[in-house]
């Protein structure tokens, strides 16, 4: 028996799934328990200023005081911590650590912009009728 096209093409979408499934967890703990690995001197001097700025975002994480916020930002603190735990454990990639520095950058400034006093605008103090009858009597 010969099935459609169609149907063959779910299949095969099926077993791809299925096999990436079985796959990502065996990659996963292989990645974690591999060696790890010798950067350069340069590449470890990137990594020392990535843990810097990682450390300066925890300070800064530390005065957020609006609890559920502060369980939302430490929740991405702590998957960017082992993205940057990855590099020591795998190859270093220039592209992945650029994207680690972005998001980074942007998980900081965001903390930094809620945790900012607001501006608001100056309120013009209201004047009685009477004082603004002065006011245009002594500009003319």
């Amino acid at each position: 028996m010969i099935l459609p096209v169609k149907c063959r093409c779910r299949s095969f979408g099926f077993l791809a799934a299925m096999t990436l499934l079985f796959l990502t967890p065996a990659r996963a703990e292989t990645e974690r328990n591999a060696a790890p690995v010798a950067h350069t001197a340069g590449q470890q001097a990137m990594l020392q200023a990535l843990d810097n700025e990682l450390t300066r975002f925890e300070v800064l994480l530390t005065e957020d005081e609006n609890v559920s916020h502060a369980a939302t930002v430490r929740a991405t603190f702590v998957v960017l911590k082992q993205r940057r735990d990855a590099f020591s454990r795998l190859a270093f990639d220039q592209s992945k650590y650029d994207e680690l520095r972005f998001d980074l950058n942007v998980a900081y400034q965001r903390l930094n912009l809620w945790l900012a006093h607001s501006v608001a605008p100056r309120s013009t103090p209201k004047t009685s009728a009477a004082d603004s009858a002065q006011h245009k009597k002594a500009g003319a």
